[in-house]
């Protein structure tokens, strides 16, 4: 570097405060990027998920209360509308569901695990519709107050595992913005020092230049 010209060493020392500068640019962008990514996901995910999960449950009770009037329906046109009735919320739940998968990070298996519960569900609505309609009111009755009693408490103990692991999600999300923030901050103040410094060297090297040309201090 002795043997740099004046120029040369100007173009250097410049050069390398705009790719710093440029560097610090970049990686700002990228990092206001993540945290902003982070802090939507952060607040985004557990309440889609939550909203979803509880319009969900709620047309679930809905649905099971339909079994129910199913099981004690005294005409086929009377089983045929309420059945019809739940077969709408059914499409409205698995919808829902299938939001919540959709928007949840790590959970994919146990949704799956979920829908299938719910789907394992929907079978006693086939077996009750069947039985009330050949008059087997009892039968149905017990079907839903047992085996389908059964089924769905398996359903809201899902959904509720769920929603609380929605919630530690957000807490370790919570986390990671924390961590990013914090490094953020340590990496733009090493950056401030070092361009500080190359800022300095630069300016040195253009006096110590300079005064090598003048042959020494200009009067």
């Amino acid at each position: 570097m002795a043997k740099w010209t004046l120029s040369t060493r100007l173009y250097a020392g410049f050069g390398s405060l705009l790719t710093l500068g440029i560097a610090m640019l970049a990686f700002s962008l990228y990092t206001q990027n993540k945290l902003a990514s982070l802090t939507e996901q952060q607040y985004a995910q557990p309440f889609m998920i939550s909203n979803a999960l509880a319009r969900a449950e709620g047309n679930v009770v809905r649905m099971s209360l339909l079994v129910e009037d199913i099981s004690i329906a005294q005409t086929d046109t009377e089983i045929d509308k309420l059945k019809q009735q739940a077969e709408q919320l059914q499409h409205i739940i698995i919808a829902d569901f299938m939001l919540a998968k959709e928007s949840s990070v790590r959970n994919k298996t146990t949704f799956d695990q979920l829908i299938s519960s719910f789907q394992s569900w929907q079978e006693i609505q086939t077996q009750v519709v069947q039985l009330s309609k050949s008059g087997n009111h009892t039968e149905a009755r017990n079907i839903t107050k047992t085996t389908g009693s059964n089924k769905l408490e398996a359903i809201f103990s899902i959904s509720a595992k769920l929603y609380a692991k929605s919630m530690e999600d957000a807490v370790d999300l919570q986390a990671q913005a924390s961590d990013t923030k914090n490094f953020v901050f340590w990496l733009t103040l090493f950056g401030g020092f070092l361009a500080g410094a190359l800022g300095i060297s630069v300016s040195a090297i253009i006096i110590h230049g300079l005064r090598k040309e003048l042959g020494g201090e200009p009067s």
